[in-house]
């Protein structure tokens, strides 16, 4: 995605979409229908920035984000949702949607820096035609990344609007069961083998 300048005016005009306000809807009722109860109007959260929303797609997914995630606590206070994140890989930058990153900070670093415990980064492209890949060489720039990233070892999960509009629930949960995986099996080796390094 090329770098444009956004700000809580242009996220504000976003929200108003439609379709974007359908999805904020559908999102509180499965909330409702879940828990019984509602988790409050997310529009300050999807407003704050910068960096700012950039287009409906993010929105919709940054919402059923939070929804799902409120309803689980371990995922909300285990996993961060940030958004366009700067990822370099070589002597190459590559700006993205939505990157998951572990929320505890402490342990991230301290698995990697005692014991080499790697987080692989986790990051969600969406292909929403209106906002994203037009020309051949924005294909191009895209396929490149995705090349380098795989080769960095990076975990690339791209969605198609209809994807997310047909099932958000399942998207969301798709890349979350990935990243909670990761970031458990880092924890309890970090924890492990603390333990082991301690006796």
């Amino acid at each position: 995605m090329t770098p444009t300048q956004h700000s809580e005016a242009s996220v504000e005009s976003i929200l108003a979409l439609p379709n974007v306000q359908s999805h904020l809807q559908q999102s509180l009722q499965w909330r409702i229908s879940n828990n019984g109860e509602a988790f409050g109007d997310r529009t300050a959260t999807l407003l704050a920035g910068p960096p700012f929303l950039e287009s409906p797609i993010e929105a919709i997914f940054e919402i059923w984000w939070d929804a799902f995630v409120s309803e689980f606590p371990y995922l909300g206070c285990g996993l961060d949702l940030c958004r366009q994140p700067e990822i370099t890989v070589g002597r190459r930058s590559y700006r993205c949607d939505f990157e998951v990153l572990p929320a505890d900070t402490d342990v991230h670093y301290h698995a990697t820096e005692l014991f080499g415990l790697t987080w692989h980064n986790v990051v969600i492209e969406l292909d929403g035609h209106d906002y994203h890949e037009r020309t051949k060489e924005q294909v191009t720039y895209r396929n490149r990344r995705d090349r380098d990233f795989l080769k960095a070892g990076v975990r690339v999960f791209h969605f198609s609007g209809s994807e997310l509009h047909a099932n958000p629930i399942a998207t969301i949960k798709e890349v979350t069961d990935f990243a909670w995986s990761q970031w458990c099996g880092i924890r309890n080796s970090f924890f492990a083998k603390l333990s082991a390094a301690t006796r």
